[in-house]
């Protein structure tokens, strides 16, 4: 799913598009159906009087959709997930207080998958039971793999 990123001065009339990471594939930022490729970890943008201008993208774990900066200023493809959003999906982390480095690992990646469902066009309520479902297979998944550990160290 693209994301239009809209008010960038000197742009007007320009389709930017911001297309998150997929699984195997990194973010992608595209100016008129062109995909820009970066220059180490910045773009060159062209405004319509032709003067290039740097942009970057900047993201961070809870949010798979990163910000767009140019020239210091920041554009947001898509409105920052609510508190409840946030908290909500981010409860499977709590397996890190409970299951050491396997209880981590499974919590970091049942938040990721909430946060991109979060971030995907489904219905509310459908956002939260998909959510809701991953965090309970992260717990479910976690302790069939801490008792197949267990067993294979003991055995």
């Amino acid at each position: 799913m693209d994301y239009p990123i809209d008010g960038i001065p000197g742009f007007e009339g320009h389709q930017v598009l911001l297309r998150p990471a997929g699984l195997f594939s990194s973010v992608k930022l595209i100016v008129d159906n062109e995909e820009l490729k970066p220059m180490g970890r910045k773009y060159t943008l062209h405004r319509n009087d032709g003067t290039e201008v740097q942009a970057q993208l900047r993201s961070n774990f809870v949010d798979p959709i990163p910000q767009l900066i140019v020239e210091g200023k920041v554009y947001s493809a898509i409105k920052k997930m609510a508190w409840y959003e946030l908290v909500w999906s981010g409860l499977p982390v709590l397996l890190l207080f409970v299951g050491g480095a396997l209880g981590a690992f499974c919590g970091l990646v049942a938040v990721y998958a909430n946060n991109r469902i979060f971030r995907s066009g489904l219905q509310p309520v459908l956002k939260y039971f998909v959510t809701g479902m991953i965090s309970a297979a992260a717990l479910v998944i976690y302790f069939i793999l801490a008792m197949l550990i267990t067993l294979a160290i003991q055995g």
